[in-house]
């Protein structure tokens, strides 16, 4: 069984969290990251759904700025079938509890299902993950 998370431990992760934000080498590893995490995702989602690779790269951006699954973004399931959050979104009932891979980093833990798939009363999907609080959502 895990301790709880104490204010002082809340504390000392959001100052470790800045001080990381402080660090120029810190700073450009995760800037040259982000580049090339773009640049792969945006080639995938061109591929996948034949956009342009300015509006791919716009896609990707929201997927990471703003936890925002387009039609064009896949989620990998539970049974390692690959779907576009377009197809979820068309057919909610089908996979509605399914588990999947983290839409973001699908390769995370050693690619692992960590998320769930919900689908909300006004058709929206939401993608919620084990490890960390983050939802993704997707509309129509």
């Amino acid at each position: 069984m895990c301790d709880s998370i104490t204010d002082a431990d809340r504390a000392r992760y959001k100052k470790l969290v800045e001080e990381a934000k402080q660090d120029p080498e810190i700073v450009k590893q995760a800037n040259d990251r982000r580049s090339q995490y773009v640049e792969k995702r945006t080639g995938q989602v061109q591929i996948k759904t034949g956009l342009s690779k300015a509006d791919a790269k716009e896609t990707v951006l929201r997927l990471l700025n703003n936890s925002v699954l387009e039609s064009g973004i896949s989620i990998i399931l539970s049974d390692d079938t690959e779907v576009l959050a377009e197809e979820i979104l068309n057919t909610p009932e089908k996979y509605a509890g399914e588990t999947c891979k983290d839409p973001l980093e699908p390769d995370y833990d050693g690619g692992r299902d960590v998320g769930c798939i919900y689908v909300n009363p006004d058709g929206s999907i939401d993608v919620s993950t084990l490890f960390r609080t983050q939802v993704y959502t997707a509309f129509c």
